[in-house]
């Protein structure tokens, strides 16, 4: 399933002309690359992972109703799957933020 196009992700705490209506909560998507080949999440290639992991992190503020995300960051992780280095390893790609409704002034009802 794609991620819908209109959902704004930001890296920053705040969109310029819009205001933080509602906070909705923490969003994340992971992905692998993982060198033994086993992972359901595996990719074919560092780019493709980290777009899963966005595209991830995209549909689950959807789920959730938000229309954006603010203060996106991304990590990855490196593990070896043995005695050594020399051994395959695996690649993790963890992209997170929060899930916000932005809009304008006019759009928030005060309760």
């Amino acid at each position: 399933m794609a991620a819908d196009s209109q959902i704004i992700c930001v890296t920053t705490d705040r969109v310029e002309g819009l205001n933080i209506n509602q906070t909705l909560g923490l969003v994340w998507g992971i992905s692998v690359i993982n060198g033994r080949g086993d992972s359901p999440y595996q990719h074919e290639s560092a780019d493709a992972a980290r777009q899963a992991a966005y595209d991830h992190l995209r549909q689950q503020a959807q789920s959730m109703g938000a229309n954006a995300v603010l203060g996106i960051a991304m990590d990855s992780f490196v593990a070896a799957n043995g005695d050594s280095w020399a051994d395959p390893v695996d690649r993790e790609y963890t992209i997170y933020g929060t899930a916000v409704i932005l809009g304008s002034d006019a759009d928030y009802v005060r309760t």
